[in-house]
């Protein structure tokens, strides 16, 4: 059975939840079986991640690209392993496999650039006195409401 990672624990749903197989594309064996969970499980990772949002978002933006980068290099120390993986569970072909690690170990290498790449700019004496700063902030939630007129 494959477990949930919740906080920083493996774990297989206590309930006795029904669980689904996974398929091996090439063989049609059944190879592994997932948890089907519940709200029970559902809570427990978002209290989890309720607990350590506190802790990390006062974790300085350099200790969470050093974390990035040891992601990183687990990703390629086990590159092999994981395109195997990957064949094995979505049937594709060894080297497809190793394309999409690839492609997401790029996806990492991007999030560790992120600070250098989401940081503002701040240009000195734009005009006479005047300085110019750009800050970046995160979006928040928005909508926009549009209409068609129909007056003429």
């Amino acid at each position: 059975m494959i477990p949930n990672l919740i906080g920083s624990e493996w774990r297989v749903p206590s309930n006795g939840a029904a669980s689904l197989p996974v398929y091996n594309p090439a063989t049609g064996q059944v190879i592994e079986q997932v948890p089907v969970s519940g709200s029970q499980e559902v809570d427990a990772a978002v209290q989890a991640a309720l607990k350590a949002y506190p802790a990390w978002s006062r974790t300085a933006v350099m200790e969470r690209v050093r974390l990035m980068f040891r992601y990183k290099a687990l990703l390629e120390d086990h590159f092999e392993e994981l395109a195997a993986i990957i064949t094995r569970h979505h049937g594709k072909t060894l080297d497809e496999s190793r394309g999409e690690v690839r492609r997401g170990i790029e996806v990492v290498d991007f999030a560790c650039g992120a600070p250098t790449l989401l940081q503002g700019r701040t240009l000195r004496d734009v005009s006479g006195g005047v300085d110019q700063d750009l800050y970046r902030y995160p979006p928040s939630a928005c909508a926009r409401a549009s209409h068609l007129s129909t007056s003429r």
